[in-house]
């Protein structure tokens, strides 16, 4: 097991890498605890926390909602919870963002933690302290900063997801390697056989890195204003594709950083050589270069963007692999662009 400290002006965290979800008791320090979990991880690891009231939310992003906070709110109330309660949320991406948000709004914050199940919420959505819930169908539009105060990151629980929510999360860990460490990708390039069989020393290390990475960017810039920005290399076009597909998070980031790659070198910033590198590792892993997406419905999407500011948008670009950096380009030039790219030209 690995520990890792994540200390910003949005609280303290420490994440353990390898770390079991049957050792999560030690952390709980004798407190009154409510779990937060969905019902297929009641199903699977009920066992675990059957000796604690437990409120079993539904899954999907349609439960990433302010009706599902305003219910675990009032399960919380029913349970006599107060400001000395602790809240553990149990599960992957979703049960994390709304266990980290309920609790930070009830009786104006209460301590929390979670168990990540998902490599996915191992590497990403568990860990940095931004917590929140959809508005509609526009992703992550209500939230918070704030840190929980541990997370713990199992191995063994990432053996049981399905491929697919696996390679979701695997599109993650990659996204790391191209912003912040290019040996994190060879070692994922060498060790493919290896990733694609779930080995859970490869997994753990895989997540000990990323989270490494992660932590180091948020200790920085907590709150997203500056160098943080970079974590959402992909993201531009990927939230986009993901909205109007409706294909897993980490497929749609996979997409949307071979996007990145090729403006990337169209602008100069990048070889041919290392654009090449990129998209055949991501295609070597399975994720799609193409989803046939009418330019019309993707640019609608992207004047919603989070990262949008009047007709520009802030575009994380790569100037090498393992470096990358904030671009403000206009939305009109992206449009350009990406049609070029799509008639070949």
């Amino acid at each position: 097991m690995n520990e890792i400290k994540c200390n910003a002006d949005t609280g303290n965290s420490v994440i353990y890498t390898g770390e079991k979800i049957s050792s999560f008791e030690k952390y709980l320090k004798g407190r009154k605890t409510v779990v937060i979990t969905d019902k297929n991880i009641n199903r699977l690891y009920g066992n675990h926390f059957s000796n604690y009231p437990s409120v079993v939310i539904g899954t999907g992003e349609e439960i990433k909602s302010l009706a599902t906070v305003e219910y675990i709110i009032s399960e919380l109330i029913k349970n006599g919870c107060d400001r000395k309660t602790f809240i553990l949320g149990i599960g992957g991406g979703i049960v994390t963002d709304i266990t980290g948000f309920a609790s930070s709004v009830f009786m104006r914050g209460v301590d929390f933690g979670f168990v990540s199940s998902t490599l996915l919420s191992q590497v990403d959505a568990s860990v940095g302290g931004k917590n929140g819930v959809n508005a509609g169908t526009l992703k992550n539009m209500i939230g918070v900063f704030r840190q929980p105060e541990f997370v713990i990151c199992d191995p063994e629980m990432i053996t049981t997801l399905s491929d697919s929510e696996y390679l979701s999360g695997l599109a993650e860990v990659i996204k790391h390697g191209f912003i912040r460490n290019s040996s994190l990708l060879s070692f994922i390039s060498d060790n493919r056989n290896l990733i694609l069989d779930k080995d859970t020393a490869v997994i753990e290390k895989m997540v000990f890195e990323s989270v490494k990475i992660k932590t180091d960017v948020v200790t920085e810039d907590p709150k997203e204003s500056g160098l943080r920005k970079i974590l959402n290399f992909g993201h531009t076009f990927g939230h986009a594709v993901e909205l109007i597909n409706g294909i897993p998070h980490g497929h749609a980031v996979a997409f949307g950083m071979i996007c990145a790659l090729k403006l990337s070198h169209s602008l100069n910033y990048i070889t041919e050589a290392d654009k090449n590198y990129g998209i055949n590792l991501l295609k070597n892993f399975g994720y799609k270069e193409d989803f046939n997406i009418e330019e019309s419905d993707l640019f609608d999407c992207l004047s919603h963007d989070k990262k949008k500011s009047d007709d520009k948008i802030d575009f994380v670009l790569l100037n090498k692999i393992g470096n990358a950096f904030i671009e403000k380009i206009e939305i009109k030039e992206l449009r350009r662009w990406y049609n070029d790219m799509c008639s070949g030209s």
